[in-house]
């Protein structure tokens, strides 16, 4: 089972989210913060909402807390795995069946898959007028090991089993993503799969085509 961890501050994709996801059989985690007037409620079993006492001005800051904050606050399943996708990311359509499939052929080769990194593809323009923070670039993090390092990894590309994350918080900062799957795979290894895309930034307007 996937859980899918989405920390949501943007009201205006919760339809598109769901959409997105309905078709994939995961769980999906929502949290808002207890300051925001994004409201929320499960529409279906497969969702859930948690409210974060969050504090925290930055929005680096207030993001990676929340999700701390529901890892600390939650029963994690040591064999399930947990995923972080932002409020405007999305998957491509076949993503978490090429993702089941290459868990099952690493299980035939006796590969480690405790830990799985796929690619992201970014878009095809960096929308204008964005603040310089979120001027992020268009080319494709490759799954790659010489891509886990800040600045070549996103927090949506690494999918971690609980027994893993359960020990691990990310980093309040805005490199922390990078920060935390560098030493998540500098610790434990990793399954690449680098034919498997997440979709970075998909609701943002103007991004892709």
């Amino acid at each position: 089972m996937f859980n899918i961890i989405t920390p949501l501050a943007r009201p205006e994709n919760i339809d598109k989210l769901i959409n997105s996801l309905s078709n994939h059989n995961v769980k999906w985690h929502v949290i808002t913060d207890k300051d925001s007037n994004v409201n929320f409620s499960p529409s279906a079993d497969w969702m859930t909402h948690s409210i974060c006492p969050n504090d925290k001005i930055s929005f680096w800051d207030r993001c990676n807390y929340s999700i701390n904050w529901w890892l600390d606050n939650t029963k994690i399943n040591d064999e399930e795995y947990y995923c972080i996708l932002n409020d405007d990311d999305s998957y491509e359509e076949d993503f978490f069946k090429k993702l089941k499939d290459s868990i099952e052929w690493s299980k035939t080769i006796n590969s480690y898959n405790d830990l799985i990194i796929c690619s992201m593809k970014r878009g095809d323009r960096t929308p204008d007028g964005v603040l310089p923070e979120r001027r992020h670039g268009t080319h494709t993090l490759i799954a790659e090991p010489s891509n886990m390092r800040v600045g070549g990894v996103g927090v949506e590309q690494f999918f971690v089993k609980g027994k893993i994350i359960k020990n691990h918080r990310l980093p309040l900062s805005v490199a922390g993503d990078g920060e935390l799957i560098s030493s998540l795979v500098q610790k434990y290894g990793a399954l690449y799969v680098p034919h498997i895309y997440v979709l970075f930034n998909y609701f943002e307007p103007g991004r892709w085509s």
